[in-house]
């Protein structure tokens, strides 16, 4: 009887707890859906993080056998902060990064300067999201993350198996940010922007994007295309990315080579440049 009795009493616990959840993040979505258009959602906190702001926390822990009511005005007051400042602690971070990675600490203009995170939209400075490498099915869906607009989509991105561990431990989030500052994109990055002529301190991925420049890799196997052999055209994200993908490379070639075919030449114009390593 005593068992049954505690088990009856923990379900009830856990109900209690799973409607209070409930209730947070119906509040938070109606606030989401009230301030922001669909595209921001992607880049907005999960659910799971919005519980662990004191407030909502100490609500669904309550010891209380009711399911209790949130203040709206006090829930809003408390999501506007959270959102405010739940940007500025990864993007110091993610800008601490990319100048190590570059070697460039001395450059940062110190915190709270209006050019404080400038450094996120080089090009030079390029991420990778180990969670969602892991779950992609073929290593050509894995993709390098440069400029603010991409990484703030991926500040709390979970493998499955983190996804189901998270739910085991009763919802309690780790903040920890799961992307990385990827030393070989950086230098892919820098070598095609000195083969443009461009220099790597100061050109954003903005910049670059307009440019539209298509690179060949020559140590990459030719394809064949509705029965053309050829070496396919990438664009300057897609280089950057390509040593992700486990290709066979061309034994004849010494050493790795690319080929920048200018975006304004109406025949084949280009500048080779070449490293050690793979493509």
């Amino acid at each position: 009887m005593a068992t049954a009795a505690k088990t009856r009493h923990a379900d009830e616990k856990k109900d209690l707890l799973q409607k209070r959840q409930k209730l947070v993040d119906d509040i938070y979505h109606k606030f989401a859906n009230s301030r922001f258009t669909t595209d921001m959602w992607g880049s907005l906190p999960p659910a799971d993080v919005v519980r662990e702001l004191d407030y909502f926390k100490d609500f669904i822990n309550s010891e209380t056998e009711e399911v209790g009511e949130l203040s709206a005005e006090r829930s809003v007051e408390q999501l506007n902060a959270f959102i405010e400042t739940s940007f500025e602690k990864p993007k110091r971070a993610l800008t601490f990064a990319s100048l190590l990675t570059t070697g460039k600490m001395k450059d940062y203009p110190g915190k709270g300067h209006e050019r404080e995170f400038d450094v996120l939209e080089l090009a030079t400075s390029v991420f990778s999201c180990p969670p969602c490498e892991a779950e992609a099915k073929a290593p050509s869906e894995a993709s390098a993350l440069v400029g603010w607009n991409e990484l703030k989509n991926h500040l709390y991105c979970k493998t499955s198996k983190e996804k189901i561990l998270a739910n085991d431990k009763k919802g309690n989030s780790s903040l920890e940010i799961p992307l990385r500052a990827d030393k070989a994109g950086t230098k892919d990055a820098i070598s095609l922007l000195k083969m443009l002529g461009l220099d790597p301190s100061t050109t954003t991925a903005g910049q670059l994007d307009a440019l539209d420049p298509r690179f060949l890799c020559l140590c990459c196997p030719r394809e064949v295309s509705k029965g053309i052999a050829g070496r396919k055209a990438m664009g300057w994200r897609e280089s950057v990315c390509r040593y992700l993908e486990p290709v066979v490379y061309d034994s004849s070639l010494l050493c790795s080579s690319h080929i920048c075919i200018t975006p304004s030449s109406s025949r084949l114009k280009a500048r080779i440049m070449f490293r050690l390593g793979p493509c």
